[in-house]
């Protein structure tokens, strides 16, 4: 097998639904004022923040989200999508936490929601190309997989090291050295370099 990443996308993102515009502007300031201590890098600001924002709007769909990416809470990412089923940030959220500690199967309905939805996002797609991965979808791994690449080649989730396990698996050994030696020309990174040179010569 080759050596692969598997990390979970956990994104803050700045957004804002429409249901969210009847929330109270106190709630709505706590929630800048997270957003401002984050920036600072203080987490535990941020979550009291948060969690004052919360408790005077327990709707506050993206409050939930951001609080669920701080503490790395199912439950509260499920609080967000409570508050509000479009919020794509904490629907994207939830699928990867739930990649992440080992229910891909459980996951797999929220990574297809955001990837369709957010198709020019390559994270989105990265997502439910691993997702697929996980549990055998080769075919539909890959497909996700060639996405995040043409979205963006350098992609953080190493797309190349998925597809090249893919097309290993498929006796395509050609296939997969061609995206060792692209995934080498585009990341120079020493830690990874000897690893993935070492695959590439079994693949040769």
């Amino acid at each position: 097998m080759l050596w692969v990443v598997t990390p979970v996308l956990l994104l803050f993102a700045d957004t804002v639904s429409v249901r969210e515009l009847a929330v109270p502007q106190k709630a709505r300031d706590k929630y800048e004022d997270a957003q401002r201590k984050l920036a600072r890098h203080d987490s535990e600001g941020a979550r009291r923040k948060l969690d004052e924002a919360v408790a005077l709007a327990p709707a506050y769909s993206a409050a939930w989200n951001a609080l669920g990416v701080i503490t790395n809470s199912e439950a509260d990412f499920r609080r967000a999508i409570d508050a509000d089923p479009d919020n794509l940030d904490a629907i994207l959220n939830l699928g990867g936490l739930l990649l992440k500690t080992g229910r891909a199967e459980e996951a797999l309905g929220f990574s297809q929601r955001a990837a369709f939805t957010l198709s020019g996002d390559a994270s989105a797609q990265a997502q439910l190309g691993m997702n697929c991965y996980q549990l055998g979808k080769l075919a539909e791994a890959e497909k996700a997989l060639l996405t995040t690449k043409r979205l963006d080649p350098e992609h953080y989730t190493l797309p190349q090291l998925f597809l090249a396990e893919i097309y290993a698996r498929r006796g395509e050994k050609s296939r997969a050295a061609q995206e060792i030696t692209e995934l080498l020309a585009l990341r120079p990174d020493a830690s990874l370099e000897a690893t993935l040179r070492t695959t590439l010569a079994k693949l040769q």
